[in-house]
């Protein structure tokens, strides 16, 4: 069946500035630096200038933050950090720095060392919203706070639950008639405990329980427009439906994937309006952190359906007409 070849598919996809300017510097030393990952190792040692630790420029990229991603444009000799809807520019030699239109005043500006671009650690991680902290006993920088090391682990628990072996209803009591192009799975906010997968025409909803995903509903989706309460990014109407329905309260993260592996994430909220909506690729896996999902609340779940006053769908977004 064709639903069964794109979730092997899938599977594979699964698999895969502590500062003031001095031109007097310590000497590198060990210092040592945690990320949400654990360890991570540089090429060029960390250094402190006037209690300001540079670091290169990569190993800002192995932070842990799934959507934080670095540039660097040597002609310019310009840094980039951009992570969620933040943006952090750096510039070498210049003693100040940029968040988004920001002009921030910098204690120790980004240089160039062993032709590595190194800059401070602090300023970046406090600019993206990550907690920087030292401990002098243990002469080690670590990177990320409560709420950081949740998202982290809310995304790992994702993963693998959309790697757990599926229990299915009777799914060949449904009609598939999509194009296999793309695949979108939606969590409530804040769960990695249950999860819906949509493709083509056909939607599934699963629970995870005695470590494995169990079908607990199952939908046809045809042509005709519909909004159902609970349900809020499903703008057809459901044709035929197996098992229970259920009718969530709250937002969603969604994570897409295509047959040429590009990714979009975000958020729809219960009205079904999308939010913070971000494009990648599969490089850093189809489940990632959405740094915006801490802003929503996740209510809970009732099993009644209820057919709702129709939401307003938002013209031209490709969520809304997708499944």
């Amino acid at each position: 069946m064709k639903i069964k070849r794109s979730l092997l598919a899938l599977s594979a996809l699964l698999s895969s500035s502590l500062a003031v300017h001095s031109p007097v510097e310590a000497a590198p030393s060990t210092i040592k630096i945690v990320g949400l990952n654990g360890p991570i190792t540089a090429d060029v040692a960390p250094y402190v200038v006037n209690g300001t630790t540079l670091v290169p420029l990569n190993v800002i990229g192995k932070l842990g933050l799934s959507r934080l991603t670095t540039q660097w444009d040597n002609k310019q000799k310009i840094a980039t950090i951009l992570y969620g809807t933040d943006k952090i520019t750096l510039r070498v030699n210049e003693e100040f720095g940029w968040k988004g239109t920001e002009k921030i005043q910098l204690t120790v500006p980004s240089l160039i060392k062993q032709g590595r671009v190194m800059v401070p650690l602090r300023f970046i991680g406090e600019s993206v919203g990550v907690q920087v902290s030292w401990s002098a006993a243990a002469n080690t920088i670590t990177i990320g706070t409560v709420t950081q090391t949740a998202n982290q682990e809310l995304t790992t628990d994702r993963t693998k639950a959309l790697k757990l072996p599926r229990v299915d209803l009777d799914i060949d009591a449904l009609e598939y008639g999509g194009s296999l192009m793309t695949q979108i799975f939606y969590f409530p906010v804040g769960k990695a405990d249950r999860f819906l997968v949509s493709e083509g025409d056909v939607i599934f909803y699963y629970k995870i329980q005695d470590g494995k995903a169990i079908m607990i509903w199952g939908a046809n989706l045809s042509a005709e427009n519909d909004h159902y309460k609970g349900l809020p990014f499903i703008s057809k109407k459901i044709a035929k439906e197996i098992g229970e329905r259920p009718q969530f309260n709250g937002a969603f993260a969604y994570f897409s994937v295509d047959r040429i592996d590009n990714t979009t994430s975000g958020i729809i909220d219960a009205t079904g309006k999308l939010d913070n909506v971000h494009h990648g690729d599969s490089s850093k896996g189809l489940i990632v952190d959405i740094p915006e999902e801490n802003k929503y609340r996740w209510i809970g779940a009732a099993s009644k359906s209820v057919l709702d006053d129709r939401f307003r769908c938002n013209a031209g977004k490709w969520l809304c007409i997708a499944i």
